[in-house]
C-alpha cells in the first residue's frame, strides 16, 4: 500500500513540472523579464495549502514551519503564506512578482486512506520551473513530524544549489553590433589572424561575424552575459589587424578603434636647428611596413647674417640614409627610429667676386635618431643627427664633427610632419 502511494505522489509531482515547464515555455518573455527584475533573488515565499483541512491542516502548518526553519538555517528570508488551493503553473510569475519574492515554496498535505501524503516543490518565479521537489508518506501521528522535517531540508537543499546557478546573470536578449570607420573590415570575435589574401583566419573556437558595411556589423545572436568581456578582433587588408577587449554591458553599439595603415611610402618636411632660413623634404619607402625604411633628403637653406654689405650662402644637402624601429611594434602609435646615412652638401657663395663660388662637401651621419607619433594618415617627426665631415679637397669643411656655429654641440634637432 505504501509503495502504491509512493508511486502516485512521484507521477503527480512530475506531472505537476511537467505543466509547470510547459506554463513557463508559453509565458511571454517579457513577463519573466518583468518578474525577475521586481523579485528580491534572495526572498523565499512558503505557501501552505489547506491548513483549514480536517486530519491534515495541522501537518500543513507544520510542514510549512519546517520549510521556515531549514530556510533561515541556510541564510534566506522567508514569509508565510496560507492558501486553499494550489496556485496555476501560469501564475507562479505573477505571484513572484506580486510578493516580491523570486522563489515560492509549495507545501501540501493530504490523507490518503490511512495514509498521510506530503508534498513540497520549490519554483523559479523568474523562469516559472521547479527547481527542486520531495514527497512521502507516512502514517499521521508524531513518528510522520520527524519525517517532514526531513523533507522539508531536502527541498530546501536542492533550492539553494539551484539558486546558485540561477543567480548568474542570465543571457543578454540583444545582439551585439559593432561600428567602426574602416568600410569593408572583418570582425571576428575570438583570435584571428590576416591571411596572405587578406582574409581572417580563425582560432579554435573564434567566429566571423562579417564585414563593415556603411559604418557597422551585426552579429548573429550570442548569448553573452551582461558585464562580460569579449575579444573582439578587426582585420582589413592593407592595415594593422586589431585586437581589443571589449565589456557586453548594455545593447548600445561596440564603437571600435580606427585601424592603423601599414605604411610602405610617405612624405614630410621638417624645420629646424640650422636651417632657420630654410627647410628639409624627404621621401621614404619602407622595405618593412612602419618598421624599416629608405629615405631620401633635399635640404635647401641660406646662411645669412643681415649685416650691412654681407651676402647670403646658399646650401642644398642631399642626403641618403637608413633607419629602423627595434622597439615598438609597427602598429603602435610612437615609434624611436635608429638610422645612419650619408649626405652631399652643395655650396654657393653670393658675394660678388668670390674666386671660387662653388664647393662640394661629403658628410657621413652616423647617428640619427627620430621619434614619431602617428596617427592614421600622418605622424609628428623630432629628429636628432649628427654629422661626420670626410674633409674633401676643393671643399669648404674640414675633417670632423660638423657643429653649429662651429663652436655649438655636434647635434641638430628637427621637428616635422609626415604624411603616409
Amino acid at each position: 500500500m505504501r509503495s502504491h502511494i509512493l508511486v502516485a505522489s512521484c507521477l503527480s509531482l512530475l506531472l505537476a513540472a511537467a505543466a509547470v515547464s510547459a506554463a513557463a515555455q508559453d509565458a511571454p518573455a517579457a513577463a519573466g523579464k518583468a518578474a525577475g527584475a521586481a523579485a528580491d533573488d534572495g526572498k523565499v515565499l512558503v505557501m501552505a495549502i489547506g491548513q483549514s483541512a480536517a486530519g491534515s491542516g495541522g501537518y500543513v502548518t507544520e510542514f510549512a514551519a519546517a520549510l521556515g526553519r531549514a530556510l533561515s538555517a541556510a541564510g534566506l528570508e522567508s514569509e508565510g503564506l496560507a492558501a486553499e488551493a494550489l496556485p496555476l503553473p501560469q501564475d507562479v510569475v505573477s505571484r513572484s512578482e506580486a510578493s516580491g519574492s523570486r522563489w515560492i515554496v509549495v507545501a501540501t498535505c493530504e490523507l490518503v486512506g490511512e495514509k498521510l501524503v506530503w508534498r513540497a516543490a520549490a519554483w523559479d518565479g523568474r523562469s516559472g520551473g521547479v527547481v527542486s521537489a520531495d514527497s512521502y508518506s507516512s502514517y499521521p501521528g508524531l513518528g510522520a513530524l520527524p519525517l517532514i522535517e526531513e523533507s522539508a531540508n531536502k527541498v530546501v537543499s536542492a533550492m539553494v544549489a539551484s539558486m546558485k546557478t540561477a543567480s548568474r546573470e542570465e543571457p543578454i536578449a540583444w545582439t551585439l553590433v559593432f561600428r567602426s570607420a574602416d568600410e569593408d573590415a572583418i570582425v571576428c570575435i575570438g583570435p584571428a589572424t590576416e591571411g596572405e589574401d587578406g582574409q581572417p583566419i580563425l582560432a579554435e573556437g573564434a567566429i566571423e561575424v562579417g564585414a563593415i558595411h556603411e559604418g557597422s556589423v551585426t552579429a548573429t545572436y550570442l548569448p553573452y552575459r551582461r558585464g562580460q568581456k569579449a575579444l573582439v578582433t578587426v582585420i582589413k587588408k592593407g592595415f594593422w589587424p586589431l585586437s581589443r577587449v571589449v565589456d557586453i554591458k548594455d545593447d548600445a553599439p561596440i564603437n571600435l578603434p580606427a585601424l592603423m595603415p601599414r605604411t610602405t611610402m610617405a612624405w614630410g618636411a621638417d624645420y629646424g636647428l640650422g636651417r632657420f632660413l630654410g627647410a628639409n623634404g624627404f621621401f621614404r619607402y619602407y622595405l618593412l611596413p612602419d618598421q624599416a625604411f629608405v629615405e631620401a633628403d633635399d635640404a635647401v637653406w641660406a646662411a645669412y647674417d643681415f649685416l650691412p654689405n654681407s651676402s647670403p650662402v646658399l646650401h642644398d644637402e642631399l642626403r641618403l640614409g637608413i633607419s629602423f624601429d627595434p622597439f615598438f611594434l609597427p602598429k603602435a602609435r610612437f615609434r624611436m627610429n635608429l638610422g645612419m646615412g650619408i649626405s652631399g652638401l652643395f655650396t654657393l657663395v653670393t658675394a660678388k667676386g668670390y674666386p671660387d663660388p662653388f664647393a662640394f662637401d661629403l658628410a657621413i651621419e652616423p647617428v640619427r635618431m627620430s621619434f614619431e607619433w602617428n596617427e592614421r594618415d600622418w605622424a609628428l617627426v623630432l629628429t636628432i643627427r649628427s654629422l661626420y665631415s670626410v674633409g674633401l679637397d676643393g671643399g669648404l669643411l674640414s675633417r670632423g664633427w660638423l657643429s653649429l656655429g662651429g663652436d655649438g654641440p655636434p647635434t641638430y634637432v628637427y621637428v616635422g610632419v609626415m604624411f603616409k
